[in-house]
Parts: C-alpha cells; structure tokens; sequence
C-alpha cells in the first residue's frame, strides 16, 4: 500500500512539474484555449451547487452502516456510508468542473459509469436538464441512495441502472442509440477501463466526449490513459491529473495536452 502512495506522490509532482498553459498561455489551438478559458478559469457559482453540496455534508455525517456489493474488487461489506462518503465522492472542485464542462458543450445523451451516492450524477443531471443521463451502480443499497439524494433535488432526467457493469453496459448499449458524452468511474483497473472505452466508441456520433476518472490512480490505469489518448480515433486529450478528458472531432488536429488545475 505504502509503495502506491509513494508512487501516486511522485506522479502528482511530475505532473506539476510538466503541467503547463495555465490561463490559455501558449496554446495556439481555439478549441483548447476556449476551454481553459471559459470552462476551468470559469469561477461562476451556479443555483444548484448549493444544494448540491449540503447534500454532500449530510452523507459523510450519516453513520448508518448499509450492504455494499463491489464487482470491481470482487469485495462485498457492510459500509458506513459516511466512509463511502468521503472515499469515493468526487471533490467539489472536479464535480463542479464536470458540471460546466456539460453546461459549456451541452451533450445531450450521457452515461456516467459509477453512480456511487449520486452526487457528481446530479452536478451531471443538473448542467443540461435537457440531456437524458444514464447512470450505472453495481451496488443495489448505494444506488437507492443515490435516487433518494436525486429525487431530493428534483432531478428527473437521470435513471439508474444497477448490476454488474460488465453485464448491463453492453446491454443498454445495444439498445440505445448516439451517446455524446461518458464519465468512467467505475473499475479503475487497465482492461476494464478499456474495454467499457471500446464499447462505448461504437456507439458515438462524429463528435463526442469522454471523462476518465483517477487516470493516476494505479500503474495499469495511467496505463489504461496512454493507450487512449494515443488511441487514433482522440483527437484531443487532456491531463488535469484527477482526470482526463478526451474529445471526439475529426475537425480537431491530434495533440494531448497537460494543463495545471
């Protein structure tokens, strides 16, 4: 365990190291320059976070323990979901980000793979309520949570859909029609993250949108992020070191960029 702390150390400092075009400075691409300046520099507090947020407080002070079924790890306890909480949410400061990266592009048809207690699903839900949202959670217990917090906030175009991702993505893919945008952040190991990425390319239009969760989060899934920025059907990718985002659009010229955040 230590060695992966000290290894995810090192990787943050590299990235601080080599991160760069902070504020737009020195990128010559519209595309990438819009979306430093108009979406990270973007400070905005919007009418839902609020809300958002106090819903967040509430679940890491509940210490009521529930059943947590892991199909990632294969590791099945009993969870307080405070613990759950404050493990597994995604910061304020990265959901809020996902949050106008979807008000700025407007996908109207997303998954996110990895609902846990719902709270970047509804920043997810709550930036284009246009967009019909589809989120997976393996666990049956959490996502009940999850429905309780977004039927709290009122959010009524986001349905959950639980069980094995494994299982349910390729039957819902088979089923559905484009896709514009996804969230990965459900397995964090190499060979799933790809084979759900290889899934889900074949159901995108011409443009589309893709956020990967925690790409430092192991050697196989930095591994995992490589393999896909390279991947020749990216056309741009992008490094903010919690996560990394990939756009789909012939119309954009290939380059990867790391950028301080």
């Amino acid at each position: 365990m230590w060695q992966q702390k000290i290894w995810h150390i090192f990787q943050f400092f590299r990235y601080k190291i080599y991160a760069k075009h902070r504020k737009g400075h020195g990128v010559h691409s519209p595309f990438v320059f819009a979306f430093i300046t108009d979406i990270l520099e973007e400070k905005q507090p919007y009418y839902c976070f609020e809300e958002i947020e106090k819903t967040r407080q509430l679940l890491c002070q509940n210490n009521q323990k529930i059943f947590v079924d892991d199909f990632g790890t294969g590791r099945s306890n009993h969870r307080k979901i405070s613990s759950i909480a404050r493990k597994s949410l995604k910061s304020k400061k990265f959901a809020q980000l996902i949050f106008r990266i979807i008000a700025f592009y407007k996908p109207t048809t997303i998954i996110e793979l990895g609902t846990s207690l719902g709270i970047t699903s509804s920043y997810i839900a709550s930036a284009n309520k246009q967009a019909k949202v589809f989120s997976f959670e393996g666990s049956t217990e959490i996502a009940k949570i999850a429905k309780n917090n977004m039927d709290t906030l009122h959010l009524s175009n986001i349905s959950i859909i639980t069980g094995d991702i494994t299982t349910q993505l390729p039957l819902f893919l088979a089923n559905s029609a484009q896709i514009d945008m996804i969230f990965f952040d459900a397995n964090h190991k190499k060979e799933p993250t790809l084979s759900y990425f290889n899934m889900c390319m074949d159901k995108i239009g011409k443009k589309a949108l893709f956020i990967f969760d925690d790409i430092y989060w192991s050697k196989e899934m930095k591994e995992a992020w490589e393999e896909i920025c390279a991947d020749t059907r990216i056309q741009v990718s992008i490094d903010l070191f919690s996560i990394g985002i990939v756009f789909i659009d012939p119309e954009l010229k290939k380059k990867h960029y790391t950028i301080y955040y």
